[in-house]
C-alpha cells in the first residue's frame, strides 16, 4: 500500500519517514474531512477507490494510531471515540483531562468535546469542568466560554452564564483562540445565548424534550425553588374518528350525579377548546364535593389570550395552567362512575368535553351524559323549541348566571332542582 502522506510503499498507512506527530495531525484531519472526489490528497483518494464504501475510510484511524506512542495517539483516539460515539469516550476524555494541562490546545479541544457530549443529557458532571473554566483567569478557546455559558443557563446559574458570555465577548476583541468556529459565528452564538438567557430568566427555564432529562433538570430546579413545566410527556391526541361515542342518558335522574360546565375559548370560531372546567358532586340532592381547574388552551396564543380575557385574569394565569391531560385525569378521578349532567350536555358541552378527552389521549368515557335541555322539554312544552336553551331557563327561574365554570355547574344544579319541583 502507499503512504497516505508521501505515496511511498509501506506496510501501514504511514511510512517510517512520515511517522511524525505533525503529519499524523494532517492525515487524521484529512481522513475525517474526506469527501468523495473532493480531496487534495491523491493517496487517500486512491485508497478510497479500493474500498466498497467511502465510510470505511475512518476504520483505518485506529490502526494508524496503534503505530504511535500513547502520548501522541491518546488525544486523537479520544477524539475518534467522540465522533464515532464509542462508549469509551467519556472515561478516556476524563483521563486525558486529568493528565494534561488545560492551557494546552488539544486539552481544550478534548474538554469541549466532553462538554458537548454531556450537553442536554447530563446536568451534574459538566459543572466541575465549567467551574474550572469560570474560576481560572487564563484565556481559553472561545468555544469553552460559549458552551459553559449555555450549560450554566440550563441549570439556572444565570449570573455565571452571563459572566461567561461577557468573558467570551471580551476575548473576541483581543486575541481569540478558536477550536471549530470563527469570530463571526462566535459573535452570533453569544447573541443567541443572550436571548436564551433572557427567556430562561423571564420564567421560562430550559426544559428538555424527554422525560428522563426532565426529571434530572427538575431536581435542580426544585432545589433552587424555580417553577418548571410538567415532567411527563403529553399523550398522543386521539383522532375524532377513533373516539367512541358518548352514552346518552334519558331515564330518571339517579340520586348521585355530577353537574359540570366547560368554559370554551377558540383560535378560530370553528375550533374550540376548554380553558376551565368545573363540577359539583351531588348525593341525595345535596352538594357533597366540588372541582374546578383552569386548563392551558392547546390551540395557540390567540386562544390563550381570549381565555384570559373571558376569565378576567392575567395571561400568565392561563399560560401556567395545567395541561389538558392532567386536568382530565383529575376530573375523571373526581366523577368516578357518576353520570354527567349539564345544559347542552349532548350538544356543545359534549363536543368540548370529548375534544378535551381526545387531547388528553382518552379514547372513550363510560359515564353517561344527561342533558338538562332534553329534560326541560319533557317537563313542559314551554321549554321546547325556541325556549329550549340555558338562557331562557335561567331567566324563567330567576337564577343568576355563574361567573366561572364552578358557578355555572352549580347553576345547572339549581335549574335541575327547579325542573324537578315543576315535574312533581
Amino acid at each position: 500500500m502507499k503512504c497516505f502522506n508521501c505515496g511511498n510503499d509501506t506496510n501501514n498507512y504511514l511510512c517510517e519517514n512520515c511517522h511524525t506527530e505533525k503529519i499524523l495531525d494532517t492525515i487524521y484531519n484529512e481522513i475525517l474531512s474526506f469527501k468523495d472526489n473532493n480531496s487534495n490528497n491523491k493517496y487517500i483518494q486512491e485508497y478510497v477507490n479500493s474500498l466498497e464504501n467511502v465510510y470505511k475510510l475512518w476504520d483505518c484511524i485506529p490502526n494508524i494510531l496503534q503505530t504511535f506512542d500513547e502520548k501522541i495517539s491518546e488525544y486523537y483516539l479520544c477524539h475518534y471515540y467522540k465522533i464515532t460515539r464509542n462508549l469509551k469516550f467519556e472515561d478516556m476524555a476524563i483521563n486525558y483531562l486529568n493528565s494534561h494541562e488545560l492551557n494546552e490546545y488539544n486539552t481544550q479541544r478534548t474538554l469541549y468535546d466532553l462538554l458537548n457530549f454531556y450537553l442536554r443529557n447530563e446536568f451534574i458532571k459538566p459543572k466541575k469542568w465549567c467551574d474550572l473554566i469560570e474560576k481560572r483567569n487564563d484565556n481559553y478557546a472561545i468555544e469553552l466560554y460559549s458552551i459553559s455559558a449555555e450549560f450554566y443557563s440550563m441549570i439556572a446559574e444565570y449570573d455565571l452564564s452571563k459572566k461567561m458570555i461577557d468573558k467570551g465577548r471580551m476575548l473576541l476583541k483581543e486575541n481569540p483562540i478558536f477550536i471549530y468556529s470563527d469570530e463571526e459565528s462566535a459573535t452570533m452564538y453569544f447573541n443567541k445565548l443572550d436571548d436564551l438567557l433572557k427567556r430562561y430568566k423571564s420564567g421560562k427555564p430550559y426544559w428538555p424534550s424527554t422525560e428522563e432529562r426532565r426529571k434530572a433538570i427538575a431536581e435542580i430546579y426544585d432545589q433552587k425553588g424555580i417553577n418548571h413545566p410538567r415532567l411527563t410527556l403529553k399523550p398522543t391526541t386521539i383522532k375524532e374518528s377513533e373516539f367512541r361515542p358518548i352514552k346518552e342518558v334519558y331515564e330518571n335522574i339517579p340520586d348521585n350525579y355530577v353537574c359540570f360546565w366547560c368554559a370554551e375559548t377558540y383560535n378560530t370560531p370553528k375550533i374550540k377548546c376548554i380553558y376551565q372546567i368545573g363540577a359539583i358532586k351531588v348525593k341525595k340532592n345535596k352538594i357533597v364535593d366540588e372541582y374546578q381547574s383552569f386548563v392551558k388552551p392547546w390551540d395557540g396564543m390567540i386562544a390563550k389570550k381570549r381565555a384570559a380575557s373571558e376569565a378576567n385574569v392575567e395571561l400568565s394565569v392561563i399560560e401556567s395552567a395545567k395541561d389538558v391531560d392532567i386536568v382530565m385525569k383529575e376530573f375523571l378521578n373526581f366523577i368516578q362512575d357518576d353520570i354527567l349532567i349539564s345544559t347542552d350536555a349532548l350538544g356543545n358541552q359534549a363536543k368540548l368535553f370529548t375534544r378535551a378527552l381526545r387531547y388528553a389521549g382518552v379514547k372513550s368515557i363510560e359515564n353517561g351524559f344527561f342533558d338538562i335541555l332534553d329534560y326541560a322539554s319533557d317537563v313542559n312544552s314551554i321549554f321546547d323549541l325556541d325556549n329550549n336553551n340555558r338562557d331562557f331557563l335561567i331567566k324563567y327561574f330567576d337564577i343568576t348566571e355563574g361567573k366561572d365554570s364552578l358557578d355555572k355547574a352549580k347553576v345547572n344544579f339549581e335549574i335541575l332542582k327547579k325542573l324537578k319541583e315543576w315535574e312533581h
